[in-house]
């Protein structure tokens, strides 16, 4: 009789090589988190975004909510979306539209996440801080850019242009994203996601810390009927309307689109050279129309950046995470059960 022997393997972890080619799409982290992170199955590092968000401002909401009138609703609604990422986000349907909605609602989460932001940021401060910023660019710019430039600028076509390029935020992580996903790069897509949330909630959280309302609220603003062309009196529409105020510093529609810019040349270059077009514009947009100081913008280049060049460090880590947590879920097979010996 030969005695059974049973070993168990152990998956040695490493740096292994960088993932990527010359072709520029270099520096998602290790080729560990290239192999486990098919963005297809289970969570994914954005829905882990999702999920540290819910929860860091649902425990601030709970200890302070004397200046959150509904306090209980925003808790209770945090609750379910957590307990829906938990249970329905991981097992992506077969129904195409369904398959849809549960790779896209990170993006789809920006309406109603913004839209809170506007009692969100009473929560610390019953004002603003807007009186500081105006004086720190005052004092670094010698002047207010948004209140001079459409005076000194005041040309139809870049108007036009400036306007088009910052109604065009709305469609900058499309830009990106769609490219990927219809091209079925689930991996890609999913790294995408990461910075564009990781840009988006990071600005959602220092308007909590730090409301600024911007100058188109504390100087005033031109009727939206008074800019001539088409995106002008658009957008000027849509921001009368739409503003959640305390949301200026930094300019989330600068971050987000440098950081989904940035994250282009590394997963997309088609979608990088069509975002040229538009991100710098869309920048200088923001200050032209008076929506946000050049601080403000400012603020918001040098945040998405640092996001762009972060992005594939905390994703890597975040999908080596869940792919121990899932692996330590996982019941034993055969070759892993009694007794045995790790192969180190």
């Amino acid at each position: 009789m030969v005695p059974e022997r049973r070993v168990d393997l152990k998956v040695i972890e490493g740096s292994g090589p960088r993932t990527g080619s010359a072709g520029g799409r270099p520096g998602w982290g290790r080729l560990a988190a290239e192999l486990i992170d098919s963005g297809e199955t289970g969570l994914r590092p954005v829905d882990v975004l999702l999920l540290a968000y819910l929860l860091l401002t649902g425990l601030v909401i709970l200890a302070w909510p004397r200046n959150l009138a509904l306090w209980p609703l925003h808790l209770a609604l945090r609750l379910i979306a957590v307990v829906v990422i938990l249970r329905v986000v991981p097992n992506r349907p077969k129904n195409p539209v369904l398959a849809f909605v549960r790779d896209w609602y990170p993006i789809l989460a920006f309406l109603p996440l913004y839209a809170e932001l506007g009692t969100l940021s009473h929560l610390f401060f019953a004002g603003n801080h807007d009186e500081a910023i105006v004086v720190w660019e005052g004092a670094l710019l010698a002047g207010q850019p948004s209140q001079t430039w459409r005076t000194l600028y005041p040309w139809r076509w870049l108007s036009e242009y400036l306007h088009f390029a910052y109604f065009y935020y709305y469609f900058v992580p499309a830009t990106l994203g769609l490219w990927l996903w219809f091209s079925g790069d689930m991996a890609r897509f999913s790294r995408a996601l990461t910075a564009t949330l990781g840009a988006f909630l990071t600005c959602c959280l220092i308007y909590i810390a730090f409301p600024v309302t911007g100058p188109y609220h504390h100087f005033g603003h031109p009727a939206a009927a008074s800019w001539g062309g088409i995106f002008g009196p658009l957008v000027h529409g849509i921001v009368e309307r739409g503003s959640s105020l305390g949301t200026a510093f930094p300019s989330s529609h600068t971050a987000v689109a440098v950081a989904v810019w940035l994250t282009a040349w590394r997963l997309c270059r088609p979608a990088f050279w069509v975002l040229t077009l538009i991100v710098p514009a869309l920048a200088l947009g923001t200050i032209y129309g008076g929506f946000h100081y050049a601080l403000d913008t400012l603020a918001g280049a040098i945040l998405g950046a640092m996001v762009a060049l972060g992005a594939p460090r905390v994703h890597a880590a975040i999908a080596l995470a869940l792919a121990r947590r899932k692996g330590r879920e996982t019941p034993p097979t055969f070759a892993s059960q009694g007794r045995g010996r790790s192969l180190e």
